[in-house]
């Protein structure tokens, strides 16, 4: 099974709640760990070879979402 793990940071996080992943393979939004920094982490489980494709958006504390965020990790 390939993996790889998808880093990034919130470049605002005073008010950030969560950060919240959906990859192509994957169904519904999944709650990523976010630390104090704004920095967070995500490791995928399934690849599918040539379309990886991973959406993030970020959750405040009143609720509110952010622009959804698409990232295309190289060599895939």
């Amino acid at each position: 099974r390939q993996r790889h793990t998808v880093r990034g940071r919130a470049r605002d996080n005073v008010a950030v709640a969560k950060v919240e992943v959906k990859s192509r393979l994957q169904k519904g939004w999944r709650k990523v760990q976010l630390k104090p920094s704004g920095s967070f982490r995500f490791k995928t489980k399934r690849l599918k070879s040539g379309k990886n494709l991973h959406r993030f958006r970020a959750i405040d504390t009143s609720g509110n979402r952010s622009k959804v965020l698409k990232a295309r990790p190289t060599g895939s």
